[in-house]
């Protein structure tokens, strides 16, 4: 299986301090709402991003489908070892995600085969982000939908 290329949301907020938990969560919410509108997008030929949810306590979901395979096509084991470093290479160096990195969200991603059948989760944690030693990229990422976050 070819590697799966990943979108991702730009969150440029603006402002003076440090934000609260409540407003962090509704940014999130907004941001979750804002990449929805493009949803759903196709990151590459397999694999469609669904939607987007902010989920409390500093936490952002992506719902992605692997639009050619069944869940019984998939090895999940290799699915796991090739996707895990690849998406968390992406949380920890993509810029557009250094507000949220700051502000030590967990991202979660969950994949589903074509028929809806969830067969993988990954949820990246500040720890997971922040110790991380950058894997270099050499392919170019579908382009992410302007969603720009402002309070």
């Amino acid at each position: 299986m070819k590697p799966i290329k990943f979108i991702c949301i730009a969150a440029a907020v603006a402002l003076a301090g440090c934000l609260t938990g409540n407003m962090l969560d509704k940014a999130l919410i907004k941001a979750a709402e804002e990449l929805n509108k493009n949803c759903p997008f196709m990151v590459d030929s397999e694999t469609r991003l669904d939607n987007a949810m902010a989920l409390p306590d500093k936490k952002l979901v992506y719902f992605y489908t692997m639009v050619n395979y069944v869940k019984d096509e998939i090895d999940v084991d290799v699915f796991a070892e090739s996707m895990t470093p690849t998406i968390i290479n992406a949380v920890s160096t993509n810029t557009s995600m250094e507000f949220l990195r700051k502000q030590k969200v967990t991202f979660s991603y969950q994949y589903k085969d074509k028929n809806g059948e969830f067969f993988w989760t990954l949820d990246v944690t500040p720890d997971m982000y922040e110790n991380h030693v950058p894997i270099p990229v050499f392919e170019e990422a579908a382009p992410a939908p302007d969603t720009t976050l402002t309070l």
